[in-house]
């Protein structure tokens, strides 16, 4: 295993991103060291942009607990160290990718925001989780990169539609409604340019059975049941990005490419 890292050891060998010292352990990123390989090796390919992704502050800050078993997200400080050092390994993720020529996008991956608005974390305030937010894409932009945020629960979606990041991505497939009640905040970001990231294709073995036709038809209903509320038909059809539901790590490696080629197939007849 210790050769196994060593190797990658060289993939950013002499990269200086001005946030090195906040880059992932290689022990805990071994699949982004295995892309970073990877382009390294064959280039990017036909891709148009780049993706990364981190942990968001709320997530990771109600995870951590300190010496008694509180979460760190409460503790002022604590709270504070999260978010700045988040910030710093969103900033060296863009650095370490941008070196490849093409456009990079950071996405924040907040799934713990489902707390918000319950009995168990009452104590969680819409300015305080929006600032925070706020403070990780701002280090995203300032390293030259588009921010994303995602959701795969039913949460409060005001929080993330009012925030400055440049994307929202949430669950279509399994949370479209939670999200639909939401139609004023939504057409406020779209307006100000937002883009609106459909996660339409489950990431479950189930999807071995399903044909594309299926999540085109899932989202023309979709769009015409936010149209129904106001929402501009051409902003939500030029502003949309077609991704899986959730994160594929779990799927073995057919479906996971399944799940990817139903993306396309999507893509490309929504296009046409």
């Amino acid at each position: 295993m210790a050769a196994f890292y060593a190797a990658y050891l060289e993939v950013l060998d002499g990269v200086e991103t001005g946030y090195d010292q906040f880059s992932f352990p290689l022990e805990s990123a071994a699949g982004f060291y295995a892309f970073i390989r990877h382009l390294e090796t064959y280039g990017p390919g036909a891709a148009r942009w780049l993706k990364g992704q981190i942990s968001g502050p709320i997530t990771v800050g109600l995870q951590l607990t300190d010496q008694n078993g509180r979460s760190a997200y409460y503790d002022e400080q604590l709270r504070d160290l999260v978010i700045k050092s988040l910030s710093m390994q969103a900033a060296w993720q863009v650095k370490a990718l941008a070196r490849f020529r093409l456009p990079v996008i950071i996405f924040i991956d907040e799934p713990a925001l489902y707390a918000y608005g319950s009995s168990t974390h009452i104590t969680l305030k819409k300015e305080n989780l929006i600032d925070d937010i706020n403070c990780i894409v701002e280090a995203v932009h300032s390293a030259g990169a588009l921010a994303g945020i995602h959701c795969c629960a039913r949460t409060d979606w005001s929080v993330l539609l009012e925030s400055s990041a440049d994307i929202v991505s949430f669950d279509a497939y399994g949370y479209f409604d939670s999200l639909s009640l939401y139609n004023v905040e939504l057409g406020n970001f779209l307006s100000k340019g937002g883009t609106l990231a459909w996660g339409l294709v489950p990431v479950s073995e189930s999807v071995a059975h399903m044909n594309s036709a299926d999540f085109v038809d899932l989202f023309r209903r979709q769009v015409y049941t936010l149209v129904s509320k106001s929402i501009n038909y051409e902003l939500l059809n030029n502003q949309a990005l077609i991704t899986p539901s959730c994160g594929i790590t779990n799927l073995s490696i057919p479906v996971a490419e399944k799940v990817y080629n139903l993306i396309a197939e999507i893509a490309n007849c929504l296009l046409s």
